[in-house]
């Protein structure tokens, strides 16, 4: 729950790896140009090692995705523990959820219009689309290797490694490289063992938080039974905002279950705001009594009415 004296909290994150490729992030760059008939990219990075991933594909159908993720990422590296997407149909999908429950992988969801809760792999695609702009003598297609090999053999300060000495124990072979290593033999069983006592000696790095900034939590947001969610969207002329008020199903620290056009949707609290409904047991206030006019006969037999203020009656 969260605590009332918190009306800050930093951006949202996922719990660090302890193991290469036991927790992987992936999503779908899509509205790309036409390049040998691809117009999607599903990406795919590994929290522990960083190592990158991305696949060129047709179309976004959940067939498709589930198995170019299957066969092009699981089926090289092993099923990982958990998956960390968004909250996109294909992730949602029947076939989806159907692949995780056969490798017992846990699916994790992030929050609607929080990109930083899946940063990781945010950045990744900034940095996608920028160095395929440094390749515009041929398509994203034909560059996407090229790009990917660069990643995985650049040193990174936060790991103090490359993400391919994480995943393989040494650096890759770039081309044109001027100089190279002393060529000497070792027994393969020597270097499995070897090759295991470093890896065994790796820490998990936390991971960057690619969003700082702050964000305020009313202090009666834990204890509200309805919320109002802020649309963050592209919004009409004279559009509200906040949408709502929505029902509460179950709380946590970082995200609300509420119960939205009958349908269960998880949202990030810092969307969130309380809604103050009037209770039924509150006193209404008392509606005054209407006093009729008074009616007079005269001695002529006519009726007169003298409308009496109520001021006077007191």
């Amino acid at each position: 729950m969260l605590s009332d004296k918190s009306r800050r909290k930093q951006a949202l994150d996922n719990s660090d790896s302890s193991a290469r490729f036991e927790h992987i992030h992936v999503d779908i760059v899509e509205r790309l140009p036409p390049s040998r008939g691809y117009s999607y990219c599903l990406t795919c990075i590994d929290r522990f090692t960083r190592w990158p991933e991305a696949f060129p594909i047709q179309d976004i159908t959940a067939e498709t995705v589930v198995c170019t993720l299957y066969e092009n990422s699981i089926c090289r590296f092993g099923a990982p523990s958990k998956i960390t997407t968004d909250q996109e149909k294909q992730f949602e999908s029947h076939l989806f959820k159907s692949l995780a429950a056969l490798l017992g992988t846990e699916t994790i969801r992030t929050s609607p219009y929080r990109p930083s809760s899946n940063g990781i792999i945010e950045r990744i695609h900034r940095n996608l689309k920028s160095s395929i702009r440094c390749h515009a003598d041929q398509g994203w297609a034909d560059a996407l290797p090229t790009v990917l090999m660069g990643w995985r053999a650049t040193y990174r300060e936060d790991l103090e490694a490359t993400p391919a000495q994480l995943t393989y124990g040494t650096n890759i072979r770039l081309p044109g490289e001027f100089f190279v290593e002393n060529k000497f033999r070792i027994d393969q069983t020597t270097f499995v063992g070897k090759l295991q006592h470093i890896m065994h000696k790796l820490r998990p790095v936390t991971a960057s938080s690619y969003n700082h900034e702050n964000v305020f939590i009313h202090k009666d947001l834990s204890n509200s039974s309805h919320v109002f969610v802020r649309h963050d969207g592209v919004r009409r002329i004279l559009q509200s905002p906040y949408q709502g008020p929505y029902k509460v199903l179950s709380t946590s620290d970082k995200l609300f279950k509420l119960l939205i056009n009958g349908k269960s949707s998880f949202i990030s609290v810092d969307r969130l705001k309380p809604a103050f409904l009037a209770s039924e047991d509150e006193p209404r206030p008392a509606v005054g009594k209407k006093h009729e006019p008074v009616t007079t006969t005269t001695r002529f037999g006519r009726k007169v009415r003298f409308r009496i203020d109520p001021k006077n009656l007191r």
